[in-house]
């Protein structure tokens, strides 16, 4: 044990013995009220060591069964008692050596072979030594940020030998947030709880036990990020172009992580607004402008990975585009219509977490062919889109 009391035995068996009998012991079981009775003779030589094959006769009361000593000494035998209810006379013989004793039926045994010729114990104290060591351990290492979010310091004092100390008290501090009292525990260790400040943000804790009897001091890191995102709402503003005009452009995400591909997966549906203009030279004077407000409504999925309240991601959408468009010449309109246009957008962003949300900045390729019919347009409808944003996260 590593600390408290002990108790040390001592048992001592003789070793076999030679030459001729110096005595003859004789022993039983607990005594039945009637039936059979476990008797057992030993025979000894002058040094007290156990004879073997030494010839006994074993009787209780007017029963006897002969039988031969063992390499212990010892001879067991099961003797017929007599009926009724007086004490029994039992006896162990030899051809030259008689012991007898008094046995009370329903009484206790006097014990037999397996026991000890000498036996002998003494209560021990230990004590275990100074603190040499501490053991200082934080389950889980890693602590996500949160209402509920609970850690386990755990602390083991050990001296020189490598023994628990347990008569030692420990004080346990963190650099931020709530330690509860350290518990001891059965196996000595003492178990305190754990509780971050709240806020959702990435930090690193400092955990610290000391025991002020011997000045040693020991140290852990405990790292507690922002939980991870499982969905996201919000706006990105910027801008698209065409690589011949910049106009502002406007997007409204949602997304919602999945349990693919490691949790890193997840599913956005978004709908954005923006509107380009082109020039027609149609041979009447003033050139034909026309102008299109598209409307694009984007599904796809994203693979997202996120440490320490940053996030990155990569998708792919595809798109369906209703638009408006408008021709005039001059400040004449000459025609207008609507229309949806398929097309396909590679995106890529990261985000930085900030209170109950996140700031993000997204790149985006949009390709979309342009309309065809009465009102055509020259140039890239899509293009490339940058914008900033924010996000309310759960």
């Amino acid at each position: 044990i590593a600390a408290g009391e002990d108790i040390i035995h001592a048992r001592y068996e003789a070793p076999p013995g030679n030459g001729v009998e110096g005595a003859v012991q004789v022993r039983y079981d607990s005594v039945p009220m009637a039936g059979d009775m476990r008797v057992y003779g030993r025979v000894l030589d002058h040094s007290g060591r156990p004879l073997g094959q030494i010839p006994l006769t074993l009787s209780a009361g007017a029963g006897q069964v002969e039988a031969h000593t063992g390499a212990d000494g010892w001879a067991a035998a099961s003797v017929p008692m007599p009926s009724g209810f007086e004490p029994l006379v039992v006896e162990a013989s030899t051809a030259n050596r008689l012991v007898r004793d008094v046995a009370i039926r329903g009484g206790q045994g006097l014990g037999g072979p397996g026991t000890p010729d000498l036996k002998d114990q003494v209560a021990l104290s230990i004590r275990p030594g100074n603190v040499e060591n501490i053991e200082l351990t934080v389950e889980p290492a890693i602590l996500y940020a949160g209402q509920r979010a609970t850690a386990f310091v755990s602390v083991v004092l050990r001296d020189r030998s490598g023994l628990p100390v347990v008569s030692e008290a420990v004080e346990l501090e963190a650099s931020e947030g709530t330690l509860d009292e350290p518990i001891q525990q059965d196996d000595g260790s003492y178990v305190a709880e754990y509780s971050p400040e709240s806020g959702d943000r990435s930090r690193d804790v400092t955990i610290t036990a000391k025991v002020k009897s011997s000045g040693r001091s020991a140290t852990t890191r405990l790292e507690v990020v922002a939980s991870p995102i499982n969905g996201a709402i919000g706006l990105v503003l910027g801008g698209i172009t065409n690589f011949g005009q910049v106009n502002p452009a406007v997007g409204l995400h949602l997304d919602l992580r999945t349990a693919w591909v490691g949790r890193t997966m997840m599913f956005r549906l978004g709908v954005g607004q923006h509107w380009n203009m082109s020039e027609i030279d149609a041979d009447l004077g003033d050139p034909a402008r026309v102008r299109l407000i598209i409307y694009p409504i984007e599904v796809g999925v994203m693979l997202r990975r996120d440490h320490r309240g940053r996030g990155i991601w990569l998708g792919v959408m595809g798109v369906v585009a209703p638009y408006w468009s408008q021709m005039r010449i001059g400040d004449d309109v000459v025609g207008s219509g609507v229309g949806a246009l398929p097309g396909i957008s590679f995106v890529g962003g990261v985000g930085f977490r900030v209170a109950v949300g996140e700031f993000v900045f997204e790149l985006k390729g949009l390709a979309l062919p342009g309309p065809r019919g009465d009102l055509s347009y020259r140039g890239t409808v899509g293009g490339l889109a940058a914008g900033l944003g924010y996000r309310i996260v759960y």
